[in-house]
This record gives structure tokens, C-alpha cells and sequence, in this order.
């Protein structure tokens, strides 16, 4: 397996955090780790300074991509904007990576942002190896729900293409994404922390046209689709429930949100997580079982756990 990260080097000092956090919590299991990035961890001194942080025993590189050119793109529509780098970032995640020649090498990537940090008293086992023998093909820890301004015709758009492809919504769809009215639930999968199986979003054929689909769609430009709402519907509808798990036997946090290993509570749990909380006017949100706005978010406990 391998780590990857898409950043640039106005998030250099939360990534140096998540890289140290990886050192000591994976040290009984380095792994590589790729930084993508468009030129700006060019220099050796950012990359030398990254790898001291990891050390001799993790494989670290860099991988410099370059996005379409954006006066092709679709313009966005409606009243919010957002930056061209963030949804470059959402069609990284949902397209490009997958499909990016580096991942030939590896079984499965496990992708984080430079505000991903993993915690925990002592190193955790290997989740690559958890994944392989159990035979798992996506692996996550929190849970959300997506604004519905970000998700603007998302959800008849998936419909759209079960019914161009002669398919019905799965069981797993019906119950994690639809409300008392059938109205999409806006319920995901948070992908900021995801293991996958390369193959995945890559060779599934079903996945890959959706993907593509939704790419030729430009909803990533235009709506601000994001991977996660993108990715989330790809897999309750084509994955059975015994092919996606929720590890919860280490802590996590990502930018202000974050969620303790399960068992870890009270004291305990803001102890291991203080040294995160470190920018003053901030309100950090403990999310109960992982899950927003509430353990009741049926994505929370659907999927198998594995807490060790």
C-alpha cells in the first residue's frame, strides 16, 4: 500500500504534523508516501526537511501533476463560489488518482489531506494488512452529511445513469441515502481518510463509467460536486456491505473535526486529541461514534467495524 497526499506548501506545517503522526503510529509498519503537487515541493529543502520527519524507513516521494487548462471548464453556477484549486483537488480524488500510472504499483493508496492526522498512545496494526487478509476494498472512519448547495442535481444525475445502464438503486443505497420521502439524504462518507483497493475506481467497470459520467458532466466545476458525495453513492450502490468497513481502533482529526478510537472517552479521549487543538477561536467538534450530525446518520453503523 502507499499514502498519498494532494497539498501545496501553504499547508507545509499541519502536513509535517499529519507525516509525524504517520512515523509514529505506522513505525512498527513504514510505508511510502507520495506528496502530489504542482511544483511548489520542488525545492530539496521542503522535501529533505519532510523526509527527516519520516525517516530512513519510509519511502517517501513527490509527484509533480498538472490540472486541464481552466478556460475549459465549466463555469460555476448559482450564488457560491469556490477557490479552482479545491475543485481541482475534488476531481483528483474522484478521477485522477485512481487512474494515475504510480498506482500500478500498489495494491491499495490510502489517501489524506495535510489537515488528516491519526492519533493514538501507542502504534496501530497495519490497516493495509487488516484489508488484505479480510479481503476489504474501502476502508473509512467518519461519517457526514453533504450541504445541499454542494450537491445540486448530484442526485438525479446518479439516477440518470442506473437507469441508462438498466439498474435499480441496491439495498445499501436505498437505506444509507434516501429520507422518509425518497428524497436523497445527502448522507457520505467522509474521503478526507479512505483505503482502497487501486482496482477500485479503476476497474470496476460500473464505478469507471460513473465516474467518467460525472466528469463529462463538469458538476465538478460547476456544482461543486465533491469526491466524497461522488464516490459515497459509486459505493452503497456497487459494493456489497461486506466489502467496506469503518476502522475504529485509532483516533482521528481532521481540520477541526475529530473522533477518538472506539472505547476512548471523556478525559481520556481530549488528552490524546490536546496536542491538535492548537489554534485559539477554534471550535474543535467531537464527533460521538464518528458520525455527523449524529450516530443516527445510517452510513454510521451500517458498514462492518473494526476496532481490534
Amino acid at each position: 500500500g502507499v499514502i498519498v497526499y494532494l497539498t501545496t506548501t501553504n499547508e507545509l506545517n499541519p502536513l509535517k504534523t499529519s507525516l509525524t503522526q504517520l512515523s509514529r503510529l505506522l513505525s512498527n509498519n513504514p510505508r511510502p508516501v507520495v506528496i502530489f503537487h504542482e511544483g511548489d515541493f520542488d525545492a530539496d529543502d521542503i522535501q529533505k526537511s519532510l523526509s527527516n520527519i519520516l525517516g530512513n524507513h519510509t519511502p517517501l516521494g513527490f509527484e509533480r501533476i498538472r490540472f486541464s487548462n481552466h478556460l475549459i471548464q465549466p463555469r460555476p453556477v448559482g450564488d457560491h463560489r469556490w477557490p479552482l484549486k479545491y475543485t481541482d483537488m475534488c476531481r483528483f480524488f474522484t478521477l485522477m488518482l485512481p487512474n494515475h500510472p504510480l498506482l500500478t504499483l500498489f495494491t491499495y493508496y490510502w489517501r489524506l489531506d495535510a489537515h488528516s492526522y491519526i492519533f493514538g498512545p501507542k502504534p496501530i496494526e497495519d490497516p493495509f494488512e487488516i484489508m488484505q487478509k479480510r479481503q476489504i476494498q474501502y476502508a473509512f472512519i467518519m461519517a457526514s452529511e453533504e450541504a445541499d448547495y454542494y450537491a445540486v442535481g448530484l442526485w438525479s444525475f446518479f439516477h440518470e445513469f442506473l437507469d441508462s445502464h438498466c439498474l435499480k438503486p441496491s439495498i445499501a443505497l436505498r437505506q444509507t441515502h434516501t429520507d422518509l420521502f425518497g428524497n436523497y439524504s445527502l448522507y457520505i462518507i467522509f474521503t478526507n481518510f479512505a483505503i482502497a483497493n487501486v482496482s477500485l475506481f479503476r476497474d470496476h467497470s460500473l464505478i469507471r463509467a460513473w465516474l467518467h459520467a460525472v466528469d463529462r458532466n463538469g458538476g465538478i466545476y460547476r456544482y461543486r460536486w465533491g469526491d466524497a458525495p461522488i464516490h459515497t453513492l459509486a459505493l452503497t450502490q456497487f459494493l456489497s456491505q461486506n466489502h467496506i468497513v469503518r476502522l475504529r481502533y485509532f483516533g482521528y482529526m481532521h481540520q477541526r473535526e475529530y473522533i477518538c478510537a472506539d472505547g476512548i472517552k471523556g478525559e481520556v479521549c481530549k488528552a490524546q486529541v490536546k496536542p491538535f487543538l492548537a489554534q485559539n477561536g477554534i471550535e474543535y467538534l467531537y464527533y460521538q461514534d464518528g458520525c455527523h450530525p449524529s450516530p443516527r446518520n445510517p452510513l454510521c453503523h451500517y458498514y462492518p467495524e473494526i476496532k481490534l
